[in-house]
């Protein structure tokens, strides 16, 4: 288990344990190409209890055509919430009302994957 920060850019990334890592690995949805999808963890300051997860395609992923569907699920306290987010040759971001304090938030893809689950502090 890796407990990361980074620097923030123009979005903070919030205090996290990396269980699976920061990658998705995966194929598209018609299996003809794969890819890593990494994702990155972002809150803002002007929107507390707010957590925006951003996926940025890489390899043949990147391509136009080589769509795959990401699933992220957010559990914080009793409330889970779940959303389905297409990730289509280029960046895609979800953005979640976790509230604040701590949350389990985890994205897979809808095929084979190996997916990524983290703890999360959102502010």
């Amino acid at each position: 288990m890796v407990l990361s920060t980074a620097p923030a850019a123009s979005a903070d990334v919030p205090l996290q344990w990396v269980g699976l890592g920061p990658d998705i690995w995966t194929l598209s949805d018609n299996g003809a190409c794969s890819g890593v999808i990494p994702v990155h963890f972002e809150t803002s300051p002007a929107r507390p209890g707010h957590l925006t997860l951003r996926f940025v395609p890489q390899g043949q992923l990147a391509a136009p055509g080589c769509a795959t569907t990401v699933r992220v699920q957010a559990l914080t306290g009793l409330v889970s919430q779940a959303h389905f987010v297409r990730v289509d040759g280029g960046p895609a971001t979800v953005d979640l009302a976790t509230g604040t304090g701590v949350s389990l938030v985890s994205a897979t893809a809808s095929n084979l994957a190996k997916g990524v689950s983290n703890w999360v502090i959102v502010p």
